[in-house]
């Protein structure tokens, strides 16, 4: 178990300090675990570009996966800020699903 845990930690970390400021907000979704398509609808930007940003964060941060990339700017202190908008609401101010502890799909209102 170690020896995947090495895997995706002893790469030493690059040079932050290359990403652009929105690489720095494709980094923090991604941190937040979305895949291309809604890091692209979040940033209301191509599915194309978000790969670019993505490739060059990788590289920026000598890593070769999505994973080790939050890895890395977790170690580096490049953990993102959460957002200030509700839980309860996602893009657009649209309620979203949630699952309560029961299991029991639930619907968030604004109060």
């Amino acid at each position: 178990m170690n020896s995947l845990v090495e895997m995706y930690t002893d790469n030493p970390a690059g040079s932050p300090e290359q990403l652009t400021p929105r690489q720095l907000e494709v980094l923090a979704l991604l941190c937040e675990g979305l895949p291309n398509k809604l890091i692209g609808r979040r940033l209301n930007i191509a599915n194309a570009t978000v790969k670019i940003h993505v490739a060059r964060i990788l590289r920026a941060l000598n890593v070769s996966s999505r994973l080790q990339a939050v890895i890395a700017a977790r170690r580096l202190g490049l953990e993102p800020k959460r957002a200030e908008e509700p839980a309860a609401y996602g893009m657009l101010g649209a309620p979203q699903l949630l699952v309560a502890v029961s299991g029991r799909p639930q619907v968030a209102v604004a109060g």
